[in-house]
């Protein structure tokens, strides 16, 4: 009678560890949300990739976190690290169509706006200053917020521009992935 007891919790143990897996799937989807201030206001929402890349131009390795909505529009944050970032918060420093990936510091963020093909403003808003705070790490997914200035232009009739400055803010819960430099 104990053999039988003891055969029949061994085996509903085995069964028990085959059933559930010890780190199941993570059920979290890779998503954003973002607010990008006057005079453009609108509000983002989309999927959320973090990963490394090297620049074909420089051969520098780095990081990327891409926020992407379905349309034409997203947020992009890059340093010069190719490691994840950990847990803390960084500066996110001013950025030109000039500067390159070896002008950041290894603990510093360029931040860009795209803002699609919208015909009243400049389609590329280059971060001025802010922060992004990298809150936690889990798995694969790194989550945090961020809060940033970008720079672009408003288009007048008959072409000229004026320079215009955006707040930019949201949070994150991204995926490890594929990022695309393009």
């Amino acid at each position: 009678m104990q053999k039988r007891k003891l055969a029949t919790a061994v085996i509903l143990l085995f069964l028990l560890s085959c059933s559930f897996p010890v780190n199941p799937p993570d059920p979290r989807e890779p998503v954003f949300e973002a607010t990008v201030g006057p005079p453009v206001n609108v509000t983002l929402s989309g999927r959320a990739v973090f990963g490394s890349f090297v620049d074909p131009s420089s051969k520098q390795s780095g990081f990327l976190l891409q926020l992407v909505t379905p349309g034409d529009q997203g947020i992009s944050f890059t340093r010069r690290s190719a490691n994840v970032p950990a847990i803390g918060a960084y500066p996110v420093v001013e950025f030109r169509e000039s500067k390159v990936l070896t002008d950041l510091r290894e603990n510093e963020f360029f931040g860009l706006y795209v803002h699609g093909r919208e015909v009243d403003y400049s389609s590329l808003f280059y971060s001025d200053s802010g922060g992004i705070t990298i809150s936690e790490i889990s798995g694969d997914f790194l989550i945090g917020q961020f809060d940033f200035k970008a720079s672009g232009y408003e288009i007048r009739e008959g072409g000229s521009r004026s320079r215009i400055v955006v707040s930019i803010s949201g949070s994150f819960d991204a995926k490890k992935g594929e990022v695309n430099l393009k």
